[in-house]
């Protein structure tokens, strides 16, 4: 079943071609969120605050233990704010965001959320599998880290770039509501009872 979008919880908001906050949402006591947000702080932002210092990344969700913390307080730019309320607010505060997740599920929904939300969207090559839209239509691909962080930096160096895509982004997501998921579950339903 094709994974839905929810406009009315993600009202559509581009937060501005100045705003150079990153964001990523997600459950961080899930293993491959952790991993995400340690391979980003690692090999990833460094690289992308030494061409464009001003950046900032917001991380939010729930999360345990040490590693995350202590990665993340190497970077004044980065703030852990574990978990939050409204994501609403979260999403409107940023306007990039980061899938750097290898491995798992759920990526899909994190995306399909930052679509509607109004965010330019740049994720790993993992995304590709399980997601219908064109990249570098909708949302930019990357293959390693170093391809992830030009394509962060591409972005923040060019804000009508990532306006455009944010606003096709949205598009596709309005095509792709949760009542026509439903709908395609339906009918994948509907034409197996008609089998048996």
């Amino acid at each position: 079943m094709p994974c839905g979008a929810n406009l009315d919880l993600f009202p559509f908001h581009y937060a501005g071609d100045e705003n150079q906050t990153l964001l990523f949402c997600g459950d961080l006591t899930y293993p491959p969120n952790e991993d995400a947000m340690l391979y980003f702080l690692r090999d990833i932002f460094p690289v992308i605050i030494r061409r464009c210092p001003e950046t900032r990344f917001h991380i939010v969700g729930h999360y345990n233990g040490e590693r995350l913390r202590q990665w993340s307080e190497r970077f004044p730019q980065v703030r852990l704010k574990g978990y939050v309320e409204d994501l609403q607010r979260e999403y409107r505060s940023a306007s990039i965001f980061v899938n750097p997740v290898r491995y798992g599920r759920g990526y899909i929904s994190k995306v399909m959320d930052a679509f509607t939300a109004g965010l330019a969207v740049v994720s790993l090559d993992f995304l590709a599998d399980g997601i219908a839209a064109d990249p570098g239509d909708y949302y930019m691909r990357a293959a390693d880290s170093k391809g992830f962080a030009d394509s962060v930096i591409h972005l923040l160096e060019n804000p009508s770039f990532k306006e455009r895509m944010a606003a096709r982004a949205r598009r596709f997501a309005e095509t792709r509501t949760w009542d026509s998921a439903f709908q395609s579950l339906a009918e994948i339903v509907g034409n197996r009872t008609c089998l048996h």
